[in-house]
C-alpha cells in the first residue's frame, strides 16, 4: 500500500518542503524540478515503487536536507591546497501531494528509517516551477582530512531569492496573516 501526503495547510510555513541542488534559481524557477530517473535505493525504501521510476525527491524537515555533502556538479567558487568552496542551492517548496515513504514503510509493517533517511516525499512527476517558493543560496566549505577526503568544514547562507513565479503567493500570505491575529 503507497501513502499518499494529501495536506490541506501546505502553504503553511512548517509544511515546507525542501531540496538540495546545485542548479541555479533562474533554471529552477524557470524549469522546476523535472522528474529524473531512479532514487538509488528508492525500491528498497518504498514498498510498491519500481525502481526505475522517475521522481523528484524532497525532505519535509530542513535539518535532513542539510545532512551531507554536497551534490556533483555544484559550481566551485575557491579553492587552495587544502579545501574548496562550492555554492548549492537550498530550495523551499509547498506542494499538497508526494508519496510519503515514511508512513509508507509504517502501513507495510517495515523499520523505520535511518534519521538521515526519514521524512522523504516523492514527486513522481516532478516538482512544477510554480510550486518553489525561494532558494537558499549556500556556500559550503570543505576541507582535506588526513585521509585526503573533502570534508564539509562550515555552511554560510545568503539572502534568499524569491520565485517570482510561485503561485501561492497570495494565499500563503492570507493564510499566515490569519495565524498572527
Amino acid at each position: 500500500m503507497i501513502s499518499i501526503r494529501l495536506e490541506a495547510a501546505y502553504l503553511r510555513p512548517e509544511k515546507a518542503l525542501f531540496r538540495r541542488d546545485p542548479r541555479e534559481p533562474d533554471d529552477v524557477f524557470a524549469n522546476g524540478f523535472p522528474a529524473h530517473g531512479p532514487i538509488p535505493p528508492v525500491d528498497e525504501d518504498f514498498p510498491g515503487v519500481e525502481g526505475d521510476d522517475d521522481f523528484v525527491l524532497f525532505h519535509t524537515a530542513i535539518e535532513v536536507a542539510l545532512l551531507g555533502t554536497p551534490a556533483p556538479g555544484c559550481p566551485q567558487v575557491a579553492q587552495d591546497s587544502k579545501s574548496r568552496t562550492v555554492v548549492e542551492h537550498l530550495y523551499e517548496g509547498h506542494h499538497r501531494h508526494g508519496l510519503h515513504v515514511d508512513i509508507t514503510r509504517h502501513r507495510n509493517g517495515l523499520r523505520s528509517l535511518p534519521p538521515e533517511r526519514r521524512g522523504l516525499l516523492l514527486f513522481d512527476e516532478g516538482f512544477p516551477a510554480a510550486h518553489v517558493l525561494r532558494a537558499f543560496p549556500m556556500l559550503i566549505t570543505l576541507r582535506l582530512d588526513e585521509y585526503g577526503r573533502y570534508r564539509v568544514h562550515g555552511t554560510r547562507f545568503l539572502p534568499p531569492v524569491e520565485n517570482p513565479g510561485f503561485e501561492f503567493r497570495a494565499e500563503m500570505d492570507a493564510l499566515n496573516e490569519g495565524t498572527r491575529q
